[in-house]
């Protein structure tokens, strides 16, 4: 007859070979630690990037992608029962696709998606305590791999559809058995890195409204339509690329290839900050200033967050990162949507090079003036500065400042980013 510690020992081993398919003794607690690691989501505004090794996060970074959520943890080495996740990149497509299963032919032949590492090693088939890891698909242009509600909620909500199960990780949440079990790794504090600014989820029939509103006859609304599809240009590019192909009403086509082409303006640019009131990536509109002549109010129109700069008030203060300021780009062009009220004007005043410039070339004044109209729609301006000079030289140590000519002064975004030929 065995002994009970031989009994305890034989059940044990049992245990750990349900959870991680160990084939031989069994492996102190601290071990799994080692080797399971979080499976992250980045995104970019365009793309979603899933990753599990260190240098697929710091090629995140180093790309502009932020980080969102964990989405669940993976194995570093393999185990029993095991798949590789292989990460492809599409240069074609600007999209990166995490997969467990085989790579379909037809996105090898047509978007040219090549292996890029493999991040980690997941079940191939569901396990006690796993969730699938499930991938999703908008149009031709982006592939989302998540494991969790919510990132299956956001897929829906922007108009992914369900592909198939591409393996079964380890939850990030919700089980707290597996989470004492495994010992996993401390998920990363998300506010520190918030979202990106222009990251705002939208349903696919919110998108077909808007493209249906291309039609009204109230040509305001039609201009509405536009300046919303543009942005939220990442689910609405791949639905006005469709209803562009079926479209015969020569006026319409026209409307429908405007919104492409503003949709197409708003993807983010290589090397962009932006900031909104919900949200922020290297550039932040300034709170020491409120106690100056910056003083401004977070307030919501038609839904959304913006910033109020009252006929009273004066300015609004942006500061750039320390790292876009390292970069030293001369060269720049900033974008800011503003509500259309009233009938007075903006202005941009901005850290310059030129020695002529006010107050130590710290103020140049932009010669673009936006002129207000009281239309009550969100417009857009951009503004090219040729010889920015961005070292915190500004009130509060900042960068910029839009200054409030006439009424209530309404902005909701503002993008910079280095100027190019093409742009």
């Amino acid at each position: 007859m065995r002994s009970k510690s031989c009994i305890a020992a034989g059940l044990l081993c049992g245990i750990l070979l349900a959870i991680v398919g160990c084939v031989t003794a069994p492996k102190p607690a601290a071990d799994f630690a080692q080797r399971l690691m979080p499976l992250e989501l980045f995104w970019n505004g365009r793309d979603n990037f899933t990753t599990a090794t260190a240098q697929g996060e710091a090629d995140a970074k180093a790309a502009g992608y932020n980080f969102i959520r964990i989405e669940g943890y993976v194995f570093a080495n393999p185990q029993s029962n095991n798949v590789p996740l292989k990460q492809y990149w599409s240069a074609k497509r600007h999209d990166y696709l995490l997969l467990g299963k085989a790579l379909p032919k037809s996105l090898e032949k047509h978007a040219g998606y090549q292996l890029v590492r493999i991040e980690g090693y997941a079940y191939a088939q569901p396990q006690p305590d796993t969730v699938p890891l499930k991938r999703f698909k908008q149009g031709t242009r982006d592939n989302f791999t998540t494991a969790t509600a919510q990132g299956e909620k956001d897929a829906q909500a922007a108009g992914y559809i369900f592909q198939r199960i591409e393996a079964y990780v380890i939850p990030a949440e919700g089980n707290t058995n597996v989470t004492t079990q495994m010992s996993l790794p401390h998920p990363r504090e998300t506010t520190k890195e918030p979202p990106p600014a222009n990251i705002e989820m939208v349903s696919a029939k919110q998108i077909q409204r808007w493209i249906a509103q291309l039609a009204d006859p109230d040509f305001s609304k039609r201009e509405n339509a536009v300046n919303e599809l543009a942005r939220h240009s990442a689910a609405a590019l791949p639905a006005l690329e469709r209803a562009l192909k079926t479209e015969t009403d020569s006026d319409r086509h026209w409307w429908i290839q405007s919104a492409i082409q503003e949709s197409e303006e708003n993807q983010p640019k290589p090397d962009e900050i932006s900031a909104t009131p919900t949200g922020s990536k290297g550039l932040q509109v300034s709170e020491d200033c409120k106690n100056g002549d910056g003083f401004f109010t977070v307030v919501e129109r038609d839904g959304v967050r913006c910033w109020e700069v009252s006929k009273k008030g004066f300015y609004l203060y942006f500061s750039a990162s320390d790292e876009f300021r390292q970069k030293a780009a001369t060269v720049l062009e900033i974008q800011v949507e503003y509500l259309d009220i009233g009938t007075g004007t903006i202005g941009l005043d901005y850290d310059s090079s030129d020695k002529r410039s006010p107050f130590g070339q710290a103020y140049e004044h932009h010669s673009t003036f936006i002129h207000c109209t009281n239309s009550g729609q969100w417009r857009k301006t951009r503004f090219h500065l040729p010889n920015a000079r961005f070292r915190g030289s500004e009130n509060c140590q900042t960068d910029f400042r839009f200054y409030n000519g006439g009424d209530d002064m309404i902005i909701r975004a503002v993008r910079v980013w280095p100027s190019r030929a093409d742009d």
